[in-house]
């Protein structure tokens, strides 16, 4: 016949660990004010050391002792530790939600800046190719107006000569050459020779021009490139804001037994 022992100690055997469903509880530590505790409580380490006793070797008198004088006056007084917590918490994610969209809105404000910069700097780069663009067209239009001129008056010079040449052809054959025509003829050469003389000087003119040209090309210096980015990734840091010490008090006393 079953004693009153052997039943409380059947009754035991069934009770499974709250930490660990899997486990039955088998021992009590008695420097944890007699927390009940399965093999795997002990071996996670929480209790490595401790002193225990055997469930069953512990009067429940004792364990139902504790409960009603020591642990449930506490479950009121970590209710509302607990409500001062959730408020703590409340309160502290405001804080950092409001810090949150603050750290956005200046991480917008100062990359804006850098990319306005940047834009004043690119627009510097294409204003001064453009400079140089526009005196480059100035100058190839002046050339090109200069040259079709100049090959103008060359191909009317040239005309005037051939059809001087064979009116003097004809005056010869015809000896009909006179002071007043060879007169006109030497205010002619006179003046083309002039001209020729002019649009030489002025083709040396053009040959000068075209070292005028400027063939800008730009270049990029990576290794530069490559400080500017770095330096950009030291421009900011993160750091916690969070100088509030937790005064509250989230454990049970662990008084020993």
């Amino acid at each position: 016949m079953a004693t009153s022992e052997d039943d409380k100690d059947n009754s035991y055997k069934k009770i499974k660990c709250t930490i660990h469903p899997n486990k039955k509880i088998k021992l009590l530590c008695s420097d944890c004010n007699l927390m009940p505790c399965c093999i795997e409580c002990i071996l996670d380490g929480e209790h490595i050391s401790h002193k225990y006793r055997k469930l069953e070797s512990v009067d429940f008198s004792l364990i139902n002792s504790k409960f009603k004088n020591d642990i449930c006056p506490k479950i009121k007084e970590k209710i509302e530790n607990n409500k001062i917590i959730l408020k703590e918490s409340y309160n502290k994610f405001h804080e950092i939600q409001s810090q949150f969209y603050n750290n956005n809105n200046l991480i917008k404000n100062e990359i804006d800046k850098i990319r306005e910069t940047i834009s004043n700097i690119e627009t510097d780069f294409q204003n001064e190719l453009k400079e140089t663009f526009d005196n480059n067209k100035i100058i190839n239009t002046k050339i090109t107006s200069s040259i079709n001129q100049d090959n103008e008056l060359l191909t009317n010079i040239e005309n005037n000569n051939n059809n001087n040449n064979n009116n003097n052809n004809n005056n010869n054959n015809n000896n009909n050459n006179n002071n007043s025509s060879n007169c006109i003829d030497a205010n002619e050469t006179i003046k083309r020779y002039q001209q020729l003389l002019i649009l030489i000087n002025n083709n040396k003119k053009n040959s000068n021009k075209l070292k005028e040209y400027n063939n800008q090309v730009i270049t990029f210096e990576n290794s530069t490139l490559d400080e500017i980015k770095n330096y950009l990734k030291l421009i900011y840091s993160f750091k916690n804001n969070d100088n509030n010490d937790n005064k509250s008090n989230n454990e049970f006393d662990n008084d020993g037994d």
